[in-house]
């Protein structure tokens, strides 16, 4: 239960809610939080193995993707979240990714679209959401 309400605290966050009027976004213009069970990535014995793993399920999927590691963004208990722009521009894949961890949990939160403007617009909320995350106790 405390997932889905984090999950629906997020989408609202980062602009997923629709005023009156406003059309939703068209898929795969999308806002995601996931949250991955350690013992279920065995091989992943750090945060950064995890994060290489991932983002390397990206590569064969989407030619010519490239990955920038951006400035890390800090959530809000202090804590610094590896940040990544991964995109292949020919595929029509235009992520922001950051990834944490939390107990027996990897996580990760994305933002994605079709479009670099698609992604973009939902940058600065997406980015807020994170200063915002405090870890559930």
């Amino acid at each position: 239960m405390r997932r889905a309400v984090l999950f629906l605290l997020f989408l609202v966050l980062c602009g997923a809610a629709l005023a009156d009027g406003e059309k939703p976004a068209t898929p795969p213009d999308i806002v995601y939080p996931r949250a991955i069970y350690k013992p279920s990535v065995p091989k992943a014995k750090s945060l950064d193995e995890f994060i290489r793993s991932d983002i390397a399920e990206f590569m064969p999927n989407a030619p010519g993707i490239t990955v920038d590691k951006l400035p890390p963004l800090q959530d809000g208990d202090g804590k610094s979240l590896p940040y990544y722009s991964i995109q292949s521009q020919d595929a029509g894949h235009w992520k922001l990714v950051a990834y944490g961890e939390t107990g027996d949990y990897y996580l990760i939160f994305a933002v994605s679209g079709k479009t670099r403007e698609a992604r973009d617009a939902m940058r600065r909320n997406f980015e807020d959401f994170i200063s915002r995350y405090k870890e559930p106790r």
